[in-house]
C-alpha cells in the first residue's frame, strides 16, 4: 500500500444483547508497540514493528476488538508529497527536494480478540445440515487463517454437495414468478442424474443457461456467476486471492442457497393464504 495507517473506523457484528450487527466501530488509542507503556516502563521492545490497535462499537460502548499486526516493508517518501512547496526559495533555482521519511509499506495481520467467528448463520444452517455445516465451517476457518487454497476447495464442496437443491429453488423460485412451465422443466432437467452421474458444475451450467432473464439480479445472472467461480482454476494462485474466490463464492450461494429460498417460501406462503382468502 501507499502508506498504512489503521482505519479510524471499521465496521464490524457485536455480539452483545440488543446491539446490532454490522455497526460501526472506532479507533480507542493510536497503535503502539506491544510491550510499550506511556509511563516509560516497559520500552525494551523484542520487536518494536508488532503493533495493536484496539476498537469499541459505537453502539453499545462495551465491545471491544483487539487487532495485532507487523510493519513488514518501509519505505522512504518525501514529506508532503504531491504538494508545491511554498516559498520563500531563490525562483532562480530549482525548489529544495522534500525531506524524506519512512512510511509503512507493507502490513501482516498477526491476530484478533476476540478470535474471528465460525458462526453459521440459523436458516443457512439448518438449510445445510450437518455434514455439509461441518464443511462450511471448515471453510470459514481456512478463510479466518489464510489457507484460501483449502478454503475455496471446503466451499466447493458445499456448493457440490447442495447443487441439487439450489436447482430446484431456483425453479421454485421461477415457478412462482410465473415463468413458463416449459422454462421451469429446464432448470429442474439440470439437475436430472436418471441418466448417469453429471458433475455438479456441469449442472450450475446447464441450469445458468434457461435462468429467465426476468429473474436477473440487476443485469447478472447469479447461478452463472456461482459457476464461473466454482469452474474457476485455482492452480497457481496465490492464497489471498483463493481467500477472494472463496468469500465471493461463499456471498452468492447464501444468496441463492438462504436468501432466494426465504423469498420463495414467503411468497409460496402469502399466495396459499390468498387462496384461502
Amino acid at each position: 500500500m501507499d502508506e498504512f495507517n489503521p482505519p479510524n473506523a471499521i465496521t464490524f457484528d457485536c455480539d452483545s444483547p440488543g446491539c446490532v450487527k454490522g455497526g460501526t466501530w472506532y479507533q480507542v488509542h493510536h497503535p503502539s508497540a506491544l510491550g510499550y507503556t506511556p509511563n516509560g516502563r516497559g520500552t525494551d521492545v523484542a520487536d518494536g514493528s508488532l503493533k495493536s490497535v484496539a476498537y469499541k462499537c459505537f453502539k453499545c460502548g462495551e465491545s471491544a476488538l483487539t487487532v495485532v499486526y507487523r510493519e513488514m516493508k518501509t519505505e522512504k517518501r518525501p514529506v508532503n508529497r504531491g504538494r508545491a512547496l511554498a516559498p520563500p526559495f531563490d525562483l532562480g533555482s530549482p525548489p529544495p527536494l522534500p525531506p524524506l521519511i519512512d512510511v509503512v509499506v507493507e502490513v501482516m495481520k498477526v491476530g484478533q480478540y476476540p478470535k474471528p467467528s465460525i458462526e453459521i448463520p440459523p436458516a443457512l444452517e439448518k438449510n445445510l445440515g450437518k455434514e455439509s455445516a461441518d464443511c462450511y465451517k471448515r471453510a470459514l476457518i481456512c478463510r479466518n487463517t489464510g489457507f484460501g487454497l483449502a478454503a475455496a476447495g471446503y466451499m466447493r464442496r458445499v456448493v457440490e454437495d447442495k447443487t441439487n437443491e439450489l436447482i430446484e429453488i431456483v425453479a421454485n423460485h421461477a415457478e412462482l414468478n410465473g415463468i413458463d412451465p416449459a422454462t421451469v422443466a429446464k432448470i429442474r432437467k439440470a439437475a436430472d442424474s436418471s441418466a448417469g452421474y453429471t458433475p455438479y458444475d456441469q449442472k450450475l451450467e446447464l441450469a445458468s443457461g434457461v435462468f429467465p432473464n426476468s429473474l436477473m439480479v440487476g443485469n447478472i445472472n447469479p447461478l452463472q456467476k456461482l459457476y464461473s467461480l466454482v469452474s474457476e482454476g485455482i492452480h497457481g494462485k496465490s492464497e489471498e486471492q483463493c481467500v477472494e474466490i472463496a468469500n465471493n463464492t461463499d456471498a452468492v450461494f447464501q444468496y441463492l442457497f438462504t436468501n432466494l429460498k426465504a423469498q420463495t417460501d414467503t411468497r409460496r406462503e402469502f399466495m396459499e393464504m390468498l387462496k384461502r382468502l
